[in-house]
């Protein structure tokens, strides 16, 4: 992939989960092919790029990486259930 190809287009990615997990450290090797046994917890949220070749295509990948308590889950996990099984 040479940089002067234009990005056919940006996908958008939401990591979403609990502490510890190692949502950080896939990000961080997916984007920078590194690991950091010692990475600290992300506080709020984790953003990086990464350009993909996918066909002959450029394509930019926008990922977030957001911690999210139980509490939370209490109250999104009937939402995405819904709407991952399809019953609206």
């Amino acid at each position: 992939m040479t940089m002067d190809q234009e990005v056919l287009t940006t996908l958008k990615l939401l990591m979403i989960g609990e502490s510890n997990v190692g949502k950080s450290s896939i990000l961080l090797r997916f984007t920078e092919d590194e690991f950091n046994e010692n990475i600290q917890n992300t506080v709020g949220m984790d953003y990086k790029t990464k350009q993909v070749n996918i066909d002959g295509n450029v394509v930019k990948l926008a990922i977030w990486v957001i911690f999210i308590n139980k509490l939370f889950f209490f109250f999104i996990d009937p939402v995405i259930n819904t709407k991952v099984s399809g019953r609206f």
